[in-house]
C-alpha cells in the first residue's frame, strides 16, 4: 500500500484514508491473489511463509530472513536455489520496506531508573553482537550502527544488499508517527483482513469502508 501511496494516516498521525489509492491497491492485491496464490494463504500464520518456501512449492515470499535460514536448515536443496532481492518499486519508483520494532521502557516508579538507563545504553552498544547471535535477523535501530561490512549480512554475498535495507524502512503509522491507533490497527489485523475480504470477492470500496470504521472505533 505504501509503495502506491495508499496511506491511512496523514503526516500528523490522524486517520485520513487516501481512498482512490487504497481501492486501487486492493484491486491490484486481488489480481495478484487470483493470478499467483491459492486459497491456503487466507489462513496463513506467522510461520507459513517459511513452510511454503522449504516445501519447494513456493516461489516468492516477502519475509524476514527466517524463511532463508529455515530453508538452510530444513531443505538444503531448496536453499541453494534461493535468492534475495529488493522489495519491488511502487508508484513513481518508490520502494518501501516495513520494520517491526522492539522497544524497552522504564517505569517512572522504579527506584533504580539511573541503573536501568545505564543498562539500556550498554545493551544498545551491543546491538551488532545481537545481530550476530540472530544470524542477521535482528537489525540495529540507530543509523550510526549501519557501517559496512555489517555482521553476518555483510559477509554473505546473497545478503549483502540487506545492508541498505534500513534506508527504505517506514514504521507503522507512516507517513505519520507510530501512534497507539496505528499499532492497534496492526495488532487487530485490520489491513490484511481488508485484503483477504477483497480476495474472496468483496467489493474493494466496501472493504475499505469497513476497515475505516474499525480503525475509527479504535
Amino acid at each position: 500500500m505504501w509503495a502506491f501511496k495508499a496511506y491511512m494516516f496523514d503526516s500528523a498521525g490522524n486517520i485520513a484514508f487516501r481512498k482512490k489509492e487504497i481501492v486501487d491497491s486492493l484491486k491490484f492485491g486481488a489480481e495478484l491473489f487470483n493470478q499467483t496464490m491459492t486459497d491456503e494463504v487466507l489462513s496463513w500464520d506467522d510461520s507459513s511463509n517459511n513452510r511454503f518456501i522449504i516445501s519447494g512449492k513456493g516461489s516468492v515470499v516477502c519475509n524476514p530472513i527466517s524463511a532463508y535460514r529455515t530453508a538452510a536448515k530444513d531443505n538444503p536443496d531448496v536453499y541453494r536455489n534461493l535468492d534475495i532481492v529488493k522489495t519491488p518499486l511502487g508508484e513513481g519508483g518508490l520502494r518501501v520496506n516495513g520494520g517491526r520494532t522492539m522497544s524497552y521502557g522504564i517505569y517512572n516508579f522504579s527506584k533504580v531508573q539511573d541503573l536501568a538507563k545505564e543498562f539500556l545504553y550498554a545493551m544498545n552498544k551491543e546491538g551488532l553482537r545481537g545481530m550476530e547471535q540472530s544470524t542477521g535477523y535482528n537489525h540495529p535501530f540507530l543509523n550510526a550502527l549501519y557501517q559496512k561490512p555489517m555482521p553476518v549480512i555483510g559477509h554473505e554475498p546473497k545478503l549483502e544488499l540487506l545492508q541498505d535495507f534500513h534506508k527504505d524502512v517506514r514504521f507503522i503509522g507512516f507517513p505519520g508517527p507510530m501512534t497507539k491507533t496505528a499499532t492497534a490497527m496492526y495488532a487487530k489485523f485490520i489491513v490484511p483482513t481488508m485484503f483477504a475480504e477483497v480476495a474472496k470477492g468483496k467489493n474493494p470500496r466496501a472493504a475499505m469502508e469497513d476497515a475505516e470504521k474499525k480503525l475509527r472505533a479504535i
